[in-house]
């Protein structure tokens, strides 16, 4: 960079593509009939079981929409993560973390930046948390075709669960 150049600015929710995209809880009168996603599982869990896991405050999930269209989404939950999972845990034994349980884009938007928008927005969150109270850990169970997506968001890799999922983490304080 010369003299008197300034560094790139980082993308808002203002700048395309993220231009009008909003984040709200999901909510009773919410309706992801129309909701595909490259997992049929993930889109059946946002339909099915995610108002459940809300009711029972078991997980929050949390839309992005455009003009009323389902973007994506993801649902966050509180979690841990133990010093033997965890690389340079130093003296914490239990380390707390937000955990991202389910993340999915619709169809019709896959790479176009809605998985690192959800995911950025989920650190955000785990960010304003621990303001309040100890966090200090983004954690995922990533299924293994998608770990490098997240390793290139700077997740790290903690241990394979016994179901082949990854446990992932992204330390906050770094």
């Amino acid at each position: 960079m010369g003299p008197g150049a300034r560094p790139p600015r980082k993308r808002t929710m203002s700048d395309p593509p993220y231009d009008g995209i909003v984040v709200k809880k999901m909510s009773g009168t919410d309706v992801a009939d129309g909701f595909e996603c490259a997992k049929p599982e993930f889109a059946e869990h946002l339909r099915a079981t995610a108002p459940y896991h809300q009711r029972e405050l078991i997980g929050q999930p949390y839309l992005f929409t455009r003009g009323g269209e389902i973007l994506g989404y993801v649902v966050l939950a509180a979690s841990r993560l133990g010093a033997k999972e965890r690389q340079s845990a130093g003296a914490h034994g239990i380390v707390p973390a937000v955990l991202i349980t389910y993340m999915a884009t619709h169809k019709r938007h896959e790479r176009r930046g809605i998985g690192r928008l959800m995911v950025s927005w989920s650190v955000s969150q785990a960010k304003a948390i621990s303001r309040g109270m100890g966090c200090r850990l983004v954690t995922v169970n990533s299924e293994p075709d998608v770990s490098e997506f997240y390793a290139k968001l700077g997740f790290v890799r903690a241990s394979e669960q016994e179901d082949g999922c990854v446990a992932m983490y992204l330390d906050i304080a770094d």
